[in-house]
């Protein structure tokens, strides 16, 4: 399978950046979006692109994409129950796949007014560049384990992600929100008590474990989509073509990649057992090879949203899970870790370029950003 990447820490600065947006102020409520069935309250500008969500009511993801997320819940009971190299692949794609899809229909849970830049998307992979050569530098001369500080802080904003996924999915079977919220507030202490709990009785190789580092990291990749402020084709690109060489970089040019990521346990990899007597104990995805691209799946299905056209989330979606298919294809061929990206990179954006098709439509892609309206008054980001 491809290298476990390091691309999460990327993921993680973003999640510290967008935290803000779980602190609203007082006696408000999470942000109104338009659910089926209701009809928006919604400007729109010249290029027919939906400026702001009716107020009326909250949109419930679990309720909206209820086949998916039990479709994304029961792969991940695959490698619990089975070792064989082919469940893996079937355990990885289709629980990638679903995701990208799932984030890209989520309701943002971004501030509106925020957006990535082209300064930011460009710095990023710099940042992330010197953060993986900061914990080598830690782990090969100065040999300290951080596995500990960082086990910790991504368990942290994972337990987050969870419990955001733990209270849509109760809210979607009760009607009252203090008892969705208490019992994912459960689910999830419960969750991080196990995974965080495992190695001190002796829980680090038994199926239960594995099962939460899955449900966190899942959750933490659904989590990304929805509160990176990803609003251009361009910027966009940018961000997904600097991680482009980056990750070809780490993994290829250097054992930077490869020695931190199997020298820290933490809860950025969706992981598979292997049968036993293998080689390696596990079979990995780098959750940066899901979360990273969901974002340019969502924005495409956003842009495809307001134009009507359905076709731009689903070429997004069946070009990730082919780029995809081809690094495990990859991986099989040369019998070592691939940098996922240097394949989902090229699929994903080429899928928005593809849907485009005639040069007007893809200079109107390219010159699109969405708009940044005010937040309806009383949600989340308002501050009336």
């Amino acid at each position: 399978m491809a290298v476990p990447q390091l691309k999460s820490l990327l993921l993680a600065a973003c999640v510290v950046a967008n935290v803000h947006a779980f602190a609203p102020p007082p006696h408000t409520h999470l942000p109104a979006r338009r659910t089926a069935g209701k009809t928006a309250d919604a400007g729109r500008t010249a290029n027919n692109i939906i400026v702001r969500a009716a107020p009326e009511e909250l949109e419930n993801p679990v309720a909206k994409d209820a086949p998916a997320y039990a479709l994304a819940v029961a792969a991940q009971a695959i490698p619990v129950v089975t070792t064989d190299k082919l469940s893996h692949y079937v355990f990885f794609l289709a629980l990638s796949a679903t995701t990208v899809y799932l984030g890209s229909r989520a309701p943002s849970l971004a501030p509106p007014e925020e957006q990535l830049t082209f300064k930011q998307a460009a710095l990023a992979p710099v940042a992330a560049g010197v953060s993986l050569t900061g914990l080598y530098f830690v782990i090969t001369v100065l040999k300290i384990d951080p596995s500990l500080g960082y086990r910790l802080l991504t368990s942290l904003f994972a337990s987050l992600a969870s419990f955001i996924v733990f209270y849509d999915g109760f809210d979607a079977l009760v009607d009252y929100a203090d008892a969705a919220n208490a019992a994912a507030a459960a689910a999830t202490v419960i969750l991080a008590a196990v995974y965080l709990g495992g190695s001190l009785v002796g829980l680090d190789d038994l199926v239960v474990k594995v099962g939460a580092a899955n449900f966190l990291g899942w959750s933490l990749a659904l989590f990304a989509a929805r509160t990176v402020p990803l609003r251009s084709f361009a910027v966009g690109a940018a961000l997904l073509g600097g991680l482009f060489f980056y990750d070809i970089f780490f993994v290829f040019a250097s054992d930077i990649m490869v020695t931190v990521a199997t020298k820290i346990d933490a809860p950025v990899k969706l992981v598979a057992p292997n049968a036993p007597g293998s080689a390696n104990p596990f079979a990995l995805l780098g959750l940066g090879d899901v979360a990273l691209p969901s974002l340019m799946v969502a924005f495409l299905g956003r842009y495809g949203d307001a134009r009507g056209e359905a076709k731009w989330r689903r070429n997004a979606v069946v070009a990730y899970s082919v780029g995809l298919c081809a690094a495990f294809y990859a991986n099989e061929c040369v019998r070592a870790g691939q940098p996922a990206l240097l394949y989902l990179v090229p699929a994903v954006v080429g899928s928005g370029v593809l849907s485009a098709g005639s040069g007007d439509e893809l200079r109107a892609l390219l010159d699109y950003a969405e708009p940044r309206a005010p937040p309806p008054k009383g949600s989340l980001f308002s501050r009336e």
